[in-house]
């Protein structure tokens, strides 16, 4: 009877645990949109984009529902080849300020294809990431 009483309690504890942790969680996603409002909202959300011939842009939008604490950010590009594999193509760098908790990054790009994004602060802890398709 008292290992049973034991397992109850030590199940409680772990749901409760469980519950506080997920629900102090706040979210950090990578949006991306055809641009930015005067409050700093993305407008025109997406996962595609049709590109001119000549290349076009789109903007990154990352909220993280805490400050970034971090003055630079980084955002790596892949390609997305035929065979599902991620290949590196550039970093682009952006100054921001520790007390930000959202911040935006207009892209222009050249070359039509999936892409994945991923977003890491300047001691390269991981924000958030994001696929995104580039049509012409």
């Amino acid at each position: 009877m008292k290992a049973t009483s034991t397992l109850k309690n030590i199940l409680f504890t772990v749901f409760t645990v469980f519950v506080l942790f997920t629900t102090t969680i706040k979210a950090q996603t990578l949006t991306f949109c055809e641009s930015i409002d005067s409050n700093g909202d993305p407008v025109t959300t997406a996962t595609s984009f049709i590109i001119p011939a000549d290349g076009g842009y789109f903007y990154f939008y990352v909220k993280l529902g805490k400050k970034v604490n971090s003055t630079e950010i980084h955002y790596n590009i892949y390609s997305i080849d035929n065979n599902s594999k991620e290949i590196f193509e550039k970093t682009i760098y952006q100054d921001v300020e520790t007390d930000w908790a959202y911040f935006y990054k207009k892209m222009t790009f050249y070359h039509t294809g999936d892409y994945m994004i991923y977003v890491y602060d300047k001691n390269s802890n991981f924000l958030a990431s994001g696929k995104v398709r580039v049509k012409s």
